[in-house]
């Protein structure tokens, strides 16, 4: 995981929601999506290969609630 990703990461999210600012940004174990964390019950997910964003929720193993905001490259 480069600093290159989190900033095309950053600046892809901030086209979609400017005003957004998250509560943390971290990374999945593999290096293929970034996470942007908040307090509420949801958080994003960027996919690094395909710039794909998408909103789930903490409960999406259970429910399947998610919503792709950005549809990427």
């Amino acid at each position: 995981m480069s600093l290159e990703e989190y900033k095309t990461a950053i600046e892809t999210f901030q086209k979609v929601d400017p005003t957004f600012i998250p509560d943390s940004i971290s990374h999945s174990y593999d290096g293929r999506r970034i996470i942007f964390n908040t307090k509420e019950n949801f958080y994003y997910v960027y996919y690094v290969n395909t710039s794909k964003i998408v909103k789930q929720y903490r409960d999406t193993w259970r429910t399947g609630r998610r919503e792709v905001i950005y549809r990427g490259k």
